[in-house]
């Protein structure tokens, strides 16, 4: 019974996690179109199995102001091997697109120590809580 309670407590958890996340990021489409921003969700394939060691379907999310392009993760929590899938999936983009990004960042409640220390040898912004 334990066991079962368990991996129940793990789907919802992860199926929260995913609306949350989803929720956010129509949230920020929302408002900074207002402003003059374009949000891009993109989709692609990666053929060569760049980001995920396998041929995959990639997501990302491009912010664009003027000529300025932010690539932006948003994650209810981040480990180290996230850090180093979105930097990969920033080469592929900026690859496949032809062209460059500006600035990345992860919005997280939760990134642990060693994922904040890769994200800042990529150059990667991590965001993990507003403050005033």
């Amino acid at each position: 019974l334990d066991k079962k309670i368990d991996i129940k407590i793990t789907a919802l958890g992860s199926r929260w996690g995913l609306m949350a996340e989803e929720t956010f990021r129509a949230g920020m489409k929302s408002i900074l179109s207002e402003v003059g921003y374009i949000v891009e969700n993109l989709t692609f394939f990666d053929e060569e199995g760049y980001v995920f060691l396998r041929p995959s379907q990639i997501e990302i999310d491009i912010i664009i102001k003027d000529s300025k392009k932010i690539a932006v993760e948003i994650k209810s929590s981040i480990s180290e091997s996230d850090v180093s899938a979105f930097e990969r999936k920033v080469k592929l983009y900026e690859k496949k697109f032809k062209t460059k990004i500006d600035k990345k960042i992860i919005l997280t409640p939760f990134a642990n120590d060693k994922a904040i220390d890769i994200a800042k040898s990529f150059d990667i912004e991590i965001v993990e809580e507003l403050k005033e």
